[in-house]
């Protein structure tokens, strides 16, 4: 059988009491000890993938439209949360509209937004801020969804 090294801890990291469970144990123990909070941490991972698709669905496909229809902008949880509906803008470009782009921005001398790629904040930011002016922007150019989404206020 074999024998198990003793965990020899270097004296420059100060103890931390919130894990000093783990000061006694051995190399093998730590190593199982990390395992098991991998797989927990896994688990965790899932049931936060989950819980975010089912808080989305509600925000993005129950509440707009029920809102909507009880006639009000906005209502207040008994916590005092308040629930309102804001549109979400997402744009992107598709590479092959890339240089178009380019050119329709050099032509308005919008081109300081222009970089060897457009970044995709910078350009949310900008067709977001030119719909809101009820500005142009090239509708045929980049794809923009508006969702409307239930947010906290």
């Amino acid at each position: 059988m074999l024998e198990e090294p003793e965990v020899q801890t270097s004296g420059a990291t100060p103890p931390n009491p919130a894990y000093a469970k783990y000061d006694p144990m051995t190399l093998v123990e730590l190593g199982q000890a990390m395992e098991e909070v991998r797989r927990v941490l896994d688990e965790a991972k899932e049931i936060k993938t989950k819980l975010e698709k089912e808080y989305d669905f509600i925000c993005s496909v129950k509440i707009p439209p029920a809102l909507e229809a009880s006639g009000l902008k906005n209502f207040r949880l008994a916590s005092g949360k308040g629930i309102r509906v804001q549109d979400e803008v997402y744009v992107s470009l598709p590479v092959e509209r890339f240089a178009t782009m380019k050119i329709w921005l050099q032509e308005r001398g919008e081109d300081a937004i222009i970089k060897e790629s457009i970044n995709p904040s910078t350009l949310k930011a900008f067709v977001t801020g030119r719909i809101k002016d009820g500005k142009e922007y090239p509708a045929e150019l980049v794809n923009v969804n508006i969702i409307p989404k239930a947010r906290f206020f």
